[in-house]
């Protein structure tokens, strides 16, 4: 059974939470991006949500710069895996279109 939640909505909080935690350490992009050897617009783009393919090692070298709690950097592979499944809605596609809004009222309600 497939969980109630939005794939958009995780990949976007998963980008909010990495430029929170770079900005509370006061860095920039590119001072992140050589730090953790992630490059900078791959960065960018994970923290915009841009990014639909995302390496597991990009997201444990941002961990480990951040310095996050174990349970912390599964959370963010956890929000990473549920960011690649399909929603419920997915199987009524051709009644929603491309509109993406029964994402949104999933993570709503």
């Amino acid at each position: 059974m497939q969980r109630p939640h939005s794939p958009t909505i995780r990949l976007r909080r998963l980008g909010f939470e990495l430029r929170h935690l770079r900005e509370q350490h006061k860095l920039t992009l590119e001072e992140a991006s050589k730090r953790s050897g992630v490059p900078r617009t791959t960065l960018s783009k994970i923290e915009t949500a841009e990014s639909r393919r995302t390496r597991a090692r990009d997201l444990d070298a941002l961990a480990d710069l951040y310095q996050v709690s174990e349970e912390t950097r599964e959370a963010f592979h956890q929000l990473y895996r549920e960011s690649k499944e399909k929603g419920w809605w997915y199987r009524y596609k051709e009644l929603f279109g491309t509109t993406g809004l029964p994402a949104f009222e999933v993570e709503a309600s």
